[in-house]
């Protein structure tokens, strides 16, 4: 089967899981890039700790971003639910953090039995 227009450029089958990734992803990249220009600035030698309140700080701060980036690439592909869709990328990688934490606590915990 020839491959045309229409079947290249349609949208995918789970464009909202897609969009969330998208903006997620672009939160994580305009954060580490936010860390690491901080450590090279040599600010986060002043006292333990820095680091991760820096990182903190940071997500809290670009928490806008997956909403505005997978928001604009849901309506690119013609999507009608955007708020779905922003929710579902604000939540996603707090998400996986705390499940992630979760899961190793578990582990410990009934390791320690």
């Amino acid at each position: 089967r020839k491959l045309g227009a229409g079947d290249v450029f349609r949208a995918p089958r789970y464009l909202s899981l897609l969009c969330a990734l998208v903006g997620s992803g672009m939160q994580l990249m305009v954060l580490t890039f936010l860390v690491i220009v901080t450590t090279l600035a040599g600010s986060l030698y002043i006292s333990k700790g820095k680091m991760i309140e820096v990182a903190i700080v940071g997500f809290i701060l670009t928490s806008p971003l997956p909403g505005y980036y997978s928001g604009g690439l849901f309506s690119r592909f013609g999507g009608k639910k955007w708020i779905r869709t922003m929710v579902l990328s604000s939540a996603i990688v707090p998400g996986l953090v705390f499940a992630t934490i979760f899961g190793i606590n578990v582990v410990c915990i009934m390791d320690h039995e």
